[in-house]
């Protein structure tokens, strides 16, 4: 099996291009990809690890990937700019899922309604 490498977090953000997040749970994103799996991002942050990274990095956020459940991918900031990177797009695509998963969710209320009101 072919394993990723990415050069940059933007490389590593550009696999998400494709995929359609159409919700989330708790801090993760939930999406489809165009084959039907489930794909989910979520995002972590670790202090650093001893006092001669405080200064450099404080805080270092990692992305983590799953397909259907499974590990996929993760890729960890090594800089403040890759860990705004990271949150930033989470953020972005964070507010577009609520609004894709509320749609959804609007639509099957007024499916449930149409049903009632037939009974």
């Amino acid at each position: 099996m072919k394993k990723s490498f990415f050069s940059t977090v933007e490389e590593f953000l550009a696999k998400f291009d494709t995929v359609t997040w159409i919700g989330q749970d708790g801090s993760k994103l939930i999406g489809k990809l165009d084959t039907g799996e489930e794909i989910t991002f979520s995002l972590s942050s670790k202090y650093a690890s001893n006092h001669y990274d405080i200064d450099s990095m404080p805080v270092q956020v990692v992305a983590r990937v799953t397909i259907d459940g499974e590990y996929a991918s993760s890729w960890g900031a090594c800089s403040g700019a890759e860990c705004s990177s990271l949150v930033r797009y989470y953020r972005v695509n964070e507010a577009r899922a609520q609004q894709i998963e509320h749609s959804l969710d609007r639509e099957a209320i007024e499916l449930a309604e149409q049903k009632w009101e037939l009974l």
